[in-house]
């Protein structure tokens, strides 16, 4: 990974809910650490002001913002899918903030 975070250009795709404001830190510490550029949240309807105010103050972050409630695994999906396919041709890595 940091052979190629070196190189080219890396964004990360993820999920943030109401339960990961205390881990947003040490997630954009660690990937920004191994070179990472970019950053791309889904937040769901249950995610907390927490979340909102420490990812709307980076720079680096882009928010896509669900209103309707909780994801489903579904629509979990067909969100992260979209912003693969809006990210062609760039370095993406998918992966959930608690993992």
């Amino acid at each position: 990974m940091e052979a190629v975070a070196a190189r080219v250009p890396v964004t990360v795709v993820t999920v943030a809910g109401h339960l990961d404001a205390d881990l947003l830190p040490h997630f954009l510490k660690h990937y920004r650490g191994l070179g990472v550029s970019g950053f791309v949240f889904a937040l769901h309807g249950a995610f907390d002001r927490n979340v909102v105010e420490t990812l709307a103050s980076e720079p680096d972050i882009c928010i896509f913002c669900e209103f309707r409630g909780l994801f489903s695994e579904a629509t979990r999906i067909e969100k992260i899918t979209w912003m693969l396919q809006t990210l062609i041709g760039q370095w993406v890595i998918a992966c959930d903030v608690d993992e």
